[in-house]
């Protein structure tokens, strides 16, 4: 099997490719001008090696020219000690008392929308009346948005995800992307104003009065930050999700036990992260010409880590693409490694947790709807469902 990750087959399942991406140590992709690596121990490494492998390029790599906030330090985009600068300052906002407060809000908003469908019945749509609802709910909260501009924000966040395939898109594709771009733009442009006059019990208002010694964070470092988390905590938390579930109808038995055992969720969301991670891939530039067993890097080359082959690489993970509750799946790469591990790791934990555990609460005889195999959105770095039929 050849390696091609813009081929639909590859990515409505990726996994049966990775093994020949990792049969060689990087395999060059000449559509994206890029050198994918899905080895686990070179993914890895790369992570840590922010002077080789630098993220300074992650915005135009995987977004090009619909990049959200060109020209500015981006916590994605930078690497030490600029990134060191910006995630001192951002990590102001996930303090544990805002984490606690948001794990509270959390509840209430999964049972928010667990209460009609409980009520209801019958069919409905795990992935979007549920897993896709809670996030942006949550997102609107830590933000300090009306909850009502959800829907507008979960269609900015899927087409700006999307653009890692603008090689392939059509015409009319790239102007709905362009579209959304200039749109988050400008309403989180207005939101940091706003705030920035009249401060809010928020996220944006926590960045806007985060200090480290005399430094500060600048009104276009905030807009980047929001839309950041708009981007990085809507779709993934969503997919993170719906993979989960989707993958426990596959393994019957495992779903059985933790119906049981509800101790085992924290054990598989982390099986879940590793076997069907949302996020795919990272984006590098070399910063020198590199010699990665035998393939020559050249400096200013466009690399792509790919998680989701490193987190199934057999000389990490024993039976890799075996799904198991029971495994250590300690050191998988769903929030990354290194410098930038995700900084919403915790906060999407929680956030999986509080929903899992409400769904086999409240929904314990819920079952596929069957009919059409999962159709995943097309994408090389996001994975995860458009829809998930089930009954209650």
């Amino acid at each position: 099997m050849t390696f091609d990750p813009l081929d639909p087959d590859y990515q409505i399942d990726p996994y049966p490719h990775f093994e020949a991406l990792r049969a060689e140590p990087a395999v060059w992709v000449e559509p994206l001008n890029a050198w994918f690596v899905g080895r686990y121990r070179d993914v890895r490494r790369m992570a840590m090696d922010t002077k080789t492998f630098s993220n300074r390029r992650f915005s135009e790599i995987s977004k090009g020219e619909f990049d959200y906030a060109p020209g500015v330090d981006q916590l994605v985009a930078t690497d030490p000690p600029r990134h060191t600068r910006l995630r001192k300052l951002a990590a102001a906002a996930f303090r544990p008392g805002r984490v606690r407060a948001m794990e509270e809000a959390l509840t209430e908003i999964t049972h928010g929308y667990l209460d009609p469908l409980v009520e209801r019945g019958g069919t409905f749509d795990f992935h979007q009346d549920l897993a896709s609802r809670v996030p942006i709910h949550a997102i609107t909260r830590m933000l300090g948005v009306p909850h009502e501009d959800g829907p507008t924000f979960r269609r900015w966040t899927a087409d700006v995800l999307s653009a890692a395939n603008r090689h392939t898109m059509a015409p009319a594709e790239l102007a709905r992307l362009r579209t959304s771009v200039d749109e988050v733009r400008a309403y989180f442009t207005d939101v940091v104003a706003r705030k920035r006059r009249t401060p809010g019990d928020d996220m944006i208002s926590d960045w806007m009065q985060a200090r480290e010694g005399q430094d500060a964070l600048t009104d276009d470092e905030v807009l980047a930050l929001a839309i950041l988390l708009l981007v990085g905590g809507d779709s993934t938390t969503a997919h993170l999700l719906s993979n989960t579930v989707a993958t426990l109808w596959e393994h019957p038995e495992q779903l059985e036990e933790v119906r049981r055992d509800r101790s085992l969720i924290g054990r598989l969301i982390e099986e879940s992260l590793r076997y069907e991670p949302p996020v795919q891939t990272v984006f590098w530039t070399t910063t020198r010409d590199v010699d990665l067993d035998g393939v020559t890097l050249k400096a200013e080359d466009a690399v792509i880590g790919v998680w989701s082959s490193a987190n199934r690489d057999p000389e990490y993970f024993p039976e890799p693409d075996r799904f198991d509750i029971h495994r250590d799946s300690g050191g998988h790469q769903a929030f990354g490694f290194g410098p930038h591990f995700c900084l919403g790791a915790g906060l999407a934990r929680s956030e999986a947790r509080i929903v899992l555990e409400a769904v086999f609460d409240r929904l314990p005889n819920l079952k596929p709807a069957g009919g059409d195999p999962v159709e995943w959105v097309p994408s090389f770095w996001i994975r995860g469902p458009r829809a998930l039929p089930v009954v209650a």
